[in-house]
C-alpha cells in the first residue's frame, strides 16, 4: 500500500484500520533469521469493506512461500467500515 501512496498512518486519521479475516499459507521452505526476504503483493479482488491479497515470499531466486490473505475495512473502534472513496480509485484502475 505504501508503494501506492496509502499510509496507515493517514488512515487510521479517518478512523479506517483493516483486520485480518482469514490467511493461508503454503510454506516451500524454510526462512532463517537475517534473511532478507521480499515479499510481493497483488490484490486478487477488491469491495468496498474488503481485499483479498496474494502475496508471494522470496528470498533471492528461492520461493519460500505464498499466501492467500484476506482483511476487511474496520472503524478503529472495531466495527465494520467502508473503505474510502479515493483508496478504491487507486486499487480499481
Amino acid at each position: 500500500m505504501r508503494a501506492n501512496g496509502i499510509h496507515h498512518s493517514e488512515l487510521a486519521k479517518e478512523g479506517i484500520a483493516f483486520a485480518v479475516k482469514s490467511m493461508s499459507i503454503d510454506f516451500a521452505r524454510a526462512a532463517h533469521i537475517d534473511d532478507l526476504l521480499v515479499v510481493e503483493t497483488s490484490i486478487a479482488s477488491l469491495t468496498g469493506a474488503r481485499m483479498v491479497l496474494d502475496q508471494v515470499i522470496d528470498r533471492g531466486t528461492e520461493r519460500i512461500a505464498t499466501a492467500r490473505v484476506e482483511v476487511v475495512a474496520i472503524k478503529v473502534g472495531g466495527k465494520a467500515a467502508r473503505l474510502p472513496k479515493a483508496l478504491l480509485a487507486k486499487f480499481s484502475t
